[in-house]
């Protein structure tokens, strides 16, 4: 498409048609700025000036991974995309209403429950017990989301939240580990009692996701990962749509954040979540769309006084 000859060498129009054309950095919109000649960066000289970066080590050297996208180069980015781009609104297109249903978000505040920590026990080449080194990374962890979150408070952003994210995997699988059984006993008993028919639950890890599906087995639950096989994925989709028995689909945020549309359900609720809001936004999305025709809830599952409450007031200020 692009090379030398590629197809935009031989045409006198070109159209690119997207939904969502950069759902997690600015970077994802060079192809699309750099085929119509807004640019003429090279996909990394374009990501150096328009997103953070972080260089990591693989274990083979050091490899370099986009983490966010500089909010101060925003306008920039407007001027270029206001060329080319082309907004179709809702309210023009037929049999659809002019707005989307209202959506409200609130915070569901979770008792937490005790984790065995011997979980998280691996081989390690320390003197110190296992237990011992995953209270360690707790606690070093847990400081630095309220670096992140201070340092984020003062200037406004999520910038330093969402570059924490990789590096505190230990505290957030213990946050979700430690919401789920007292989430599961709650969730149970709202669906029993009919406070709404369907729920879309997502989560990140597969333990999590897997637990939270035994727990509400009776409620004919479903879930949807990464490395779902496809037919597999649409059949759980399908029957969560269409089967009134099928009253909960818990998912991977990561993987059913895009291209994927859960509207029988108006209820969500956010057991685990990204550190980025825009990627929060892109899974909410998949109940809260054109072809929803309810209002929608979005609860954010938290525990009182623990690292995630705060996280939560950032999102939901977002």
């Amino acid at each position: 498409v692009y090379g030398k000859d590629g197809l935009v060498r031989f045409t006198n129009r070109m159209w690119l048609s997207s939904g969502t054309s950069a759902p997690n950095n600015y970077a994802e919109l060079w192809p699309m700025l750099f085929t119509f000649g807004l640019t003429k960066l090279s996909y990394w000289s374009f990501a150096n000036r328009y997103c953070i970066i972080r260089r990591e080590n693989n274990g083979y050297g050091y490899s370099a991974r986009i983490v966010a996208s500089k909010i101060d180069m925003a306008e920039e980015i407007r001027a270029m995309l206001e060329k080319v781009m082309i907004a179709r609104p809702i309210s023009i297109l037929k049999d659809t209403p002019n707005e989307l249903p209202p959506l409200t978000t609130e915070t569901m505040y979770i008792e937490p429950s005790p984790v065995d920590l011997a979980l998280y026990s691996s081989t390690f080449n320390d003197s110190l017990a296992p237990v011992e080194i995953t209270k360690s990374k707790l606690m070093r962890e847990s400081n630095i989301i309220q670096e992140a979150l201070e340092k984020d408070e003062a200037e406004g952003s999520t910038i330093y939240l969402e570059q924490a994210f990789d590096s505190v995997a230990t505290v957030r699988r213990y946050n979700g580990l430690s919401k789920m059984p007292n989430f599961i006993k709650t969730v149970g008993k709202e669906l029993a009692s009919n406070q709404y028919d369907k729920v879309v639950i997502f989560a990140f890890h597969k333990d999590v996701i897997d637990n939270v599906r035994e727990g509400l087995k009776h409620f004919g639950a479903v879930t949807l990962y990464g490395g779902t096989a496809p037919k597999k994925r649409q059949r759980n989709i399908d029957k969560f749509m269409a089967d009134p028995s099928c009253r909960v689909i818990i998912c991977n945020i990561k993987a059913a954040a895009t291209a994927l549309t859960l509207t029988s359900a108006s209820e969500i609720i956010m057991l685990e979540w990204m550190f980025s809001p825009a990627d929060n936004n892109q899974a909410i999305r998949r109940v809260w769309r054109r072809t929803q025709q309810l209002p929608v809830r979005c609860r954010f599952a938290t525990c009182v006084g623990t690292i995630d409450e705060a996280i939560t007031k950032v999102f939901r200020r977002k």
